[in-house]
């Protein structure tokens, strides 16, 4: 949860570049369906997609509900289930009721790989089995997904950072520290972060 909330990634996202992602899952795959779920303890909430919202699924479900729920259990395997309806895994789930058939889904991870946030996957309404070249792909997918988000959660990092330092900033107007008494070498910063200045005149640090 913590690679989930650092990644910013529920809450604002590179969206253009997200769904771009999914309609290239969907097309090498050749499926109805391609999204990018990310799932935390509760819930699961599709990020970016192609062809969901048309199949009428929930952009947020229970994350017990879910397909990609299989994937972050074995976050370092692709998960490729060829029917829905038939696997014990997610008979009983609600997308099997309907006309989904097929899943596969590779995990998009934290950048170490320590963490699964997630999954790119692809759905179709007709059981089928992927090619050796489509597993790779999607695989590669979710590596390209897994970096986009890192390098979100990271320039939105940065931007608190900006902000609470302008904010400091606003609030300690003051162009430097001052003191007397003579140079102690030992403090080569004062107590504010600014470097010392060595005034010629009064000869002291200012």
């Amino acid at each position: 949860m913590r690679a989930l909330r650092a990644s910013g990634v529920l809450v604002t996202r590179p969206q253009l570049a997200l769904d771009a992602l999914a309609r290239m899952a969907a097309t090498l795959c050749g499926t109805r369906i391609g999204s990018i779920n990310i799932l935390d303890d509760a819930d699961q909430t599709s990020v970016a997609s192609v062809g969901w919202d048309e199949a009428g699924l929930p952009t947020v479900m229970p994350r017990a509900d879910s397909v990609c729920q299989f994937v972050l259990a074995a976050p370092h395997h692709l998960t490729e289930i060829p029917d829905l309806r038939s696997d014990p895994r997610t008979a009983a789930l609600p997308v099997s009721g309907g006309d989904q058939r097929f899943y596969a889904g590779a995990a998009v991870t934290s950048d170490s790989g320590t963490a699964a946030l997630g999954a790119v996957c692809v759905v179709d309404t007709e059981t089928r089995v992927l090619t050796p070249g489509q597993r790779e792909g999607l695989r590669d997918i979710a590596t390209v997904a897994t970096t986009l988000i890192e390098q979100h959660g990271l320039a939105q990092r940065l931007v608190g950072v900006a902000d609470r330092l302008g904010e400091q900033a606003d609030t300690d107007p003051s162009p430097a520290c001052t003191t007397g008494g003579p140079w102690n070498r030992s403090w080569p910063t004062c107590p504010r972060g600014r470097p010392w200045r060595w005034s010629t005149s009064t000869g002291s640090r200012t």
